[in-house]
């Protein structure tokens, strides 16, 4: 997370020289940046990574901010809503006239998001996601900086194969473009460990939809399933109630 934070201050230090004199959000003394994020509601857990900017704005501005200006974050709430992130993103545009975005947690949210932020040619540093599209928008202003979930996702199988000894492995996933890279890097990736000569299968691939907070019968699935280890692709208060449930059921595969 240091080391993101302090790409962003670096890339915002250059959108800043980079940009004509007169910019939205900047004055001689503040440079506001905008941020949205999940305080409430199923993934709320995720709300950290505002926290994280707060604390690394204060410590940016201790030492003098950028250029002298001190770093002003406005941030929104938006429960992980994609609609309530483009209106809390119009806002921001509109009415508090912020320079750029930082992070902005969600798959589903940013991309939602994306066309307002690009029409009105505002800098977007850092997306909270690891979604290819985000990696894609090369040549504009937005600077992507995770991991593809792709290959995320590819990486954790094969550490599930080769490290822990795993022959089958079933996935817990989000249903919307952040739970489906998930999906494609495991299958993308047992492919390529069977074309090696390992003996293993994707397992039973379970979705669930966002809110969704009974997940009895996803737990039922993936024990049914009969895999070794789960690969999970979801919001943090998801993958809490599948523990949850497998506690219940005293399956106890290797998750991951």
């Amino acid at each position: 997370m240091k080391r993101l934070l302090t790409f962003v201050v670096s890339a915002l230090m250059l959108a800043l020289v980079a940009s004509a004199t007169a910019q939205p959000g900047v004055t001689a003394s503040q440079i506001i940046i905008g941020n949205w994020g999940p305080q409430s509601g199923p993934a709320a857990a995720w709300g950290t990574v505002t926290v994280a900017v707060e604390a690394y704005f204060k410590y940016i501005n201790a030492q003098g901010g950028i250029h002298g200006r001190e770093l002003v974050l406005v941030t929104r709430d938006d429960g992980y809503d994609p609609a309530r992130t483009v209106a809390a993103v119009r806002e921001m545009i509109d009415r508090d006239n912020v320079f750029a975005f930082v992070a902005g947690v969600g798959t589903a949210n940013g991309l939602a998001a994306l066309p307002l932020i690009q029409r009105a040619n505002t800098p977007w540093v850092g997306p909270a996601s690891g979604s290819e599209q985000f990696a894609e928008q090369s040549g504009g202003l937005v600077y992507s900086t995770f991991t593809d979930y792709v290959v995320e996702a590819a990486l954790m199988t094969r550490h599930a194969v080769t490290e822990l000894g795993s022959n089958s492995i079933a996935i817990f996933y989000q249903n919307d473009g952040y739970g489906q890279a998930g999906l494609r890097g495991l299958e993308e990736e047992i492919a390529r460990l069977q074309a090696q000569g390992y003996d293993v299968t994707v397992g039973d691939k379970v979705s669930y939809e966002r809110g969704t907070t009974n997940l009895g019968v996803q737990a039922l699935r993936l024990r049914s399933s009969g895999s070794d280890s789960v690969l999970l692709f979801s919001d943090p208060t998801a993958a809490a109630n599948l523990v949850t449930e497998f506690q219940r059921l005293d399956f106890k595969p290797q998750m991951l």
